[in-house]
């Protein structure tokens, strides 16, 4: 009696690397070469438990690095598929502060990033008011005291000085930096869930904010930052020296947020409203 041997191939399925590439998360599909993304309605990336600090936040893409909770005791809990920051009042620096590779990927890389944030934008009412400086700052790689004037930074997004808006700094070097402002962005935005971006390609960078009250945007030109950032974390959420001049942070929420290289040759526009309907119709962020 002779033995049969049957050979049998296995397709080998990775997350990166050999085979067909596994998503975790195929909402960005149209991106070019994701750094880092967390989504906190996906229990992968924040399988156990409330967004205390020096929680491990992991990576959906097929990086597969982590990030952390960057959280004093300010009493975070995860609500409407999101960290809440109501009753945080003037602490800073608190949110996700993604791994320092981001930075240097984007320092090394020419430059060229998008970074994309989903925030649920405080309600008319409590929107910061009018102050001595800016509020809130929403993507930042500066903490505490230090200023993003005289220390190295990739883009610094805040709350303005002047009623309703939102205000982008990119740096260009110590002391100098160019400055996206889409002015009253409140009156179309307020209370509702935001997709807000910033994106550099070539010399242009752009601000740009949607919801569905609409679209705002701004852009504005300048050259690579002299200034290596590349050791520096990224935070998205509530970063900067100015943090603590936003008024209340009641509603005020932090869902999803992805960072990328970003070569020409790609349409942010398109890209940026695909990911927006598909994450929209999920359903999840309140």
């Amino acid at each position: 009696m002779s033995a049969h041997v049957t050979e049998v191939h296995v397709a080998k399925f990775t997350l990166s690397g050999g085979g067909f590439p596994l998503r975790r998360d195929p909402l960005i599909s149209d991106y070019p070469d994701t750094l880092f993304l967390f989504d906190f309605a996906n229990t992968y990336s924040i399988p156990d438990g409330d967004p205390v600090a020096g929680k491990v936040i992991k990576d959906l893409s097929a990086n597969n690095l982590s990030a952390t909770i960057s959280a004093p005791d300010v009493g975070l809990t995860l609500a409407g598929g999101g960290i809440d920051f109501s009753g945080t009042g003037t602490v800073r620096d608190f949110g996700i502060e993604l791994p320092a590779s981001v930075s240097a990927a984007i320092y090394d890389g020419g430059q060229d990033f998008i970074i994309v944030g989903y925030f649920k934008l405080p309600t008319v009412a409590n929107w910061p008011a009018p102050s001595t400086g800016l509020s809130g700052g929403l993507f930042s790689l500066c903490r505490g005291a230090t200023s993003y004037v005289t220390h190295p930074e990739l883009v610094l997004l805040a709350f303005t000085t002047s009623a309703g808006s939102l205000f982008g700094r990119r740096q260009t070097a110590l002391n100098a930096y160019e400055t996206m402002n889409p002015g009253t962005i409140r009156d179309l935005h307020a209370g509702l869930v935001a997709q807000v971006s910033v994106r550099r390609q070539g010399t242009t960078t752009t601000l740009r904010i949607r919801s569905s009250g609409g679209t705002s945007e701004s852009v504005a030109t300048g050259a690579d930052n002299t200034v290596d950032f590349s050791s520096a974390k990224l935070g998205i959420g509530n970063f900067g020296q100015f943090s603590n001049s936003f008024a209340t942070r009641d509603g005020f929420r932090l869902f999803r947020g992805h960072a990328h290289l970003f070569p020409s040759g790609f349409d942010a526009v398109a890209m940026l409203e695909a990911e927006y309907a598909r994450n929209i119709a999920r359903g999840v962020f309140s």
